[in-house]
């Protein structure tokens, strides 16, 4: 009988530990709520730091992109600038060439007219 008092007793306390602890209080400190909420606004500032240095990145590449680009210009400009000086130095050998050629030919037209003017000359001569 001793034992039927036991179990009874033991059922008893099993069934009233099962009802009083069932309902826990799960209300959580205030602290313990604003470190959460502290927590996920740190961790969305996290994201959008993140996200800032990535357009960062996409920016200096950019610009650097830009600067390459303004160096191909500069160096294109400088290319043109002594193809233009080349060109430059050929015509004016070209008129130097076509000045000297054109008063080679003047000459050439001139001694036929001294020549002839000669030999009018040394014509009359003769008969006197």
């Amino acid at each position: 009988m001793r034992k039927w008092t036991y179990l009874v007793a033991t059922l008893l306390m099993a069934g009233t530990t099962a009802t009083f602890t069932g309902c826990i209080d799960t209300d959580e400190p205030e602290g313990i709520a604003e470190l959460r909420g502290a927590k996920s606004e740190f961790i969305k500032a996290q994201a959008a730091v993140e996200l800032v240095e990535a357009e960062l990145r996409k920016a200096q590449v950019a610009e650097q992109e830009l600067v390459n680009a303004g160096l191909a210009l500069q160096n294109k400009s400088a290319e043109i600038d002594l193809q233009l000086h080349e060109l430059d130095i050929q015509l004016k050998q070209l008129l130097k060439r076509k000045k000297l050629l054109l008063h080679k030919q003047k000459r050439k037209r001139k001694l036929p007219l001294q020549k002839r003017k000669l030999t009018k000359l040394s014509g009359k001569m003769k008969r006197h």
